[in-house]
This record gives C-alpha cells, sequence and structure tokens, in this order.
C-alpha cells in the first residue's frame, strides 16, 4: 500500500511525501527481472517445438514458474537427446507447468506444440512468474498456432521453410558413387562406442553402413562409412493416390532414417568425417514431412547394458505427410500466411528410380529429377 500526502502552503509552495506501507505485497517487482525476451511468433498446424527465450536475474527464492493455459502446449527448461536432434517425443514433451532454477540473462525454454488439426486457429498464452510469487508480478507471452488450410478432407501446413538462400529440398533416393562419407570415431570414449555398437547392429542387414573393425569396434583406427549410392532401388512409393502410404515406405526403407540419427550422432560427439556434402543425403522431401508428426522413443541396450534411446514413428502416429501425385493439386492456401506458387514435390516415385512426380501450382504434375531441390508442404486428412 502506498499513501500519498499532498501538502498545499500556496502557489508556489507544494509538497508530497510517499510512504509505502507493506511493500513485500507488491514483491519488489523492481528488484528483479523475469521476463520473455522473445517476440511471439506465429506457428505451423503440425507438431512443433517451440524455443522461447526468457531473462531470470535476482528472483525471490531462486525459481521461476512457466505455464501454459492449454494441455495441448507442454514445456520444459532443456531438450533430451532425441528432441535436439528434431524429434517431437511423447515421453520428453514435458508438463503443461514447469518450475526451473535456471537464472540468466538469456535462457531457453521449450514449448512442445501438439499439432491443431482444428477448424481454427489455436490461441495460446504462456505465464511466467516467480514460483512463490503473485499474479502481479507475472507476465504473458502470447501467440497463435495455425489450424491446416482445409480443402475439403486435405488439409496443408500454413509456413512454408524457405529462408533467403534455400531454394527447398531434393525428393532423394539418387545417389552416386560420390555420395560416401566416413567418420573418424577412433577418439570415442566408452559410453558413446557402447552406444555407436547398439546403432550399428540395426544396419546388420544392410550393406550402405559399415566398419573397418566390425567385431573390434573398441579398436584404433576406427572409422564408420556410410556410403549411399549402395542403397537398394527404390521399389516403393508408386502410388498415385496415397500419399500417407508412400510417406510412411520411403521414411522407413533401407534404414535411411537411422542412417541420419546415426550422422547426428557422430557429428555431435564431433567425430570427423572425410568430407562435407553440399546437402545431407538423409534430408529429403519425405522425411521432412514424417519428421512433422509426434514420435515415441524406444529403449534398447548397446555394448556391455549402455542404455540407448531410439526415436520410433509408430504406424498410427503418422498423420502428416508428403502428398501423392493426385493429392497435391488439392493442396491450398488463401494467402494469409504463404501463399502456394511454384513446384512441389510428390510422394509419388517414377521406376526409372531417377525421377518422382512435381505437382506446379495452377499446373498439372510431371516428371522430375530426384536430386532437384523443389518447395515441400507436408498434408494430412480431416480427423
Amino acid at each position: 500500500m502506498h499513501k500519498y500526502t499532498v501538502t498545499v502552503n500556496g502557489v508556489d509552495n507544494i509538497s508530497t511525501d510517499v510512504q509505502v506501507k507493506n511493500p513485500g505485497a507488491y514483491g519488489n517487482i523492481d528488484v528483479f527481472q523475469l521476463e520473455f525476451t522473445s517476440e511471439p511468433k506465429i506457428q505451423d498446424a503440425h507438431y512443433v517445438i517451440y524455443p522461447i527465450h526468457i531473462k531470470a536475474v535476482d528472483v525471490p527464492d531462486g525459481s521461476w514458474t512457466l505455464t501454459s493455459d492449454n494441455p495441448d502446449v507442454t514445456l520444459r527448461d532443456d531438450l533430451t537427446t532425441l528432441t535436439r536432434r528434431g524429434f517431437w517425443i511423447e515421453e520428453d514433451k514435458g508438463l503443461q507447468s514447469i518450475t526451473s532454477a535456471k537464472i540468466g540473462e538469456d535462457i531457453t525454454v521449450y514449448a512442445f506444440l501438439a499439432e491443431n488439426a482444428g477448424e481454427e486457429d489455436r490461441n495460446i498464452t504462456l505465464t511466467l512468474k516467480p514460483t512463490n510469487g503473485s499474479d502481479i508480478q507475472s507476465r504473458t507471452f502470447i501467440f497463435t498456432q495455425l489450424c491446416p488450410s482445409w480443402n475439403g478432407n486435405l488439409g496443408c501446413e500454413r509456413i512454408e521453410e524457405y529462408d533467403e538462400g534455400f531454394s527447398g529440398y531434393p525428393w532423394g533416393f539418387s545417389w552416386n558413387s560420390e555420395m560416401k562419407i566416413a567418420y573418424n570415431a577412433e577418439n570415442l570414449g566408452f559410453i558413446e562406442k557402447a552406444i555407436l555398437w547398439f546403432y550399428l547392429h540395426l544396419f546388420s542387414n544392410e550393406d550402405f553402413v559399415s566398419d573397418n573393425t566390425w567385431g573390434s569396434i573398441f579398436g584404433q583406427d576406427y572409422t564408420i562409412t556410410i556410403d549411399f549410392s549402395k542403397i537398394s532401388a527404390l521399389d516403393v512409393a508408386m502410388s498415385s493416390d496415397e500419399g500417407l502410404d508412400n510417406t510412411w515406405e520411403i521414411y522407413n526403407f533401407d534404414g535411411i532414417n537411422d542412417a541420419s540419427s546415426m550422422m547426428q550422432m557422430l557429428e555431435e560427439w564431433g567425430c570427423v568425417a572425410d568430407k562435407e556434402f553440399e546437402s545431407n543425403p538423409t534430408v529429403f522431401a519425405a522425411r521432412t514431412c514424417a519428421m512433422k508428426n509426434k514420435f515415441n522413443k524406444e529403449m534398447g541396450e548397446g555394448e556391455d547394458g549402455q542404455p540407448v534411446e531410439r526415436a520410433i514413428l509408430k504406424r498410427e502416429n503418422i498423420v502428416w505427410y508428403l502428398p501423392a501425385q493426385n493429392e497435391a493439386p488439392n493442396m491450398q492456401d488463401d494467402g494469409a500466411h504463404t501463399t502456394l506458387t511454384g513446384d512441389y514435390w510428390t510422394s509419388t516415385a517414377i521406376k526409372d528410380n531417377q525421377n518422382a512426380y512435381k505437382y506446379t501450382v495452377n499446373g498439372s504434375t510431371s516428371p522430375e529429377q530426384r536430386s532437384t531441390s523443389l518447395k515441400v508442404r507436408a498434408v494430412r486428412q480431416r480427423p
């Protein structure tokens, strides 16, 4: 409570006095700094991990609480191994309200947005305050998650992933003998090599991933080689109508998704590759769409019982996919965010193993070389 006393002794003689009674009721709001430092950004309709920055300095009792007003938006103050690699993991999505003791000028929190497959945009409010503070000390962060752009039963995502200088994604699976990379892994520690042992056994029936000392992983001069030119000729994803089935088949073909995870893992550990690719061969159109779904994690054991986590996309959880040849012309957007324009990949392969079908907006579908980079939009069916 503030008591203001104003004394008027004349036109040129006015004095004031302020008494602060029970200042703790206001939480000494000028003493600490607890605020959002990010500007809100619109988020897309699919599953999203949204990083948000806050400042937390001299917070009372040394902790703060962040709460979402929507149960479909959960929170974490860190990322796990799999979520750091871009997987939206059900078991690692956090809670609707979290409390943290992290203090600093720039702290990143993560909002895990479940898909918004409804008819209207979703408005979300996050509330940040000292854990034991009052409502007057709270700060809010309000942002919007779009709904799909619906055309009948088909809806597409709204925000295209094209920054300046980025031309799109290849369809993939058109790799020559130059698409071969080797990682020097001899300096890895015991735990890392135990985890790597688990991943290598996933490729026991494939010959495009190999090591030079199979059976003696803990030896010297240890190298992991990934030769994409040895992946089998693609004999799936031929449907002109079922893009979801095509996407599922491509994502799981020859363990290519596990090869991507292993490359990320090796690079995180500091393993040195013998070359750099202009583009990552494991980042292609269908996988880009598959990554916009909800994943689960599977626990396995590496050498000597070391626990290993692996991201799993269940068949019932793949709802966002690369549209098939006859589905792509049904994509539409009202232009409020990013208008559909130009060429987009479909998920329909051509049996020559060199081409796939693209869709030209307001035009038709036609063959295109799989190495060409084109736009990509994920779609889903109405629930």
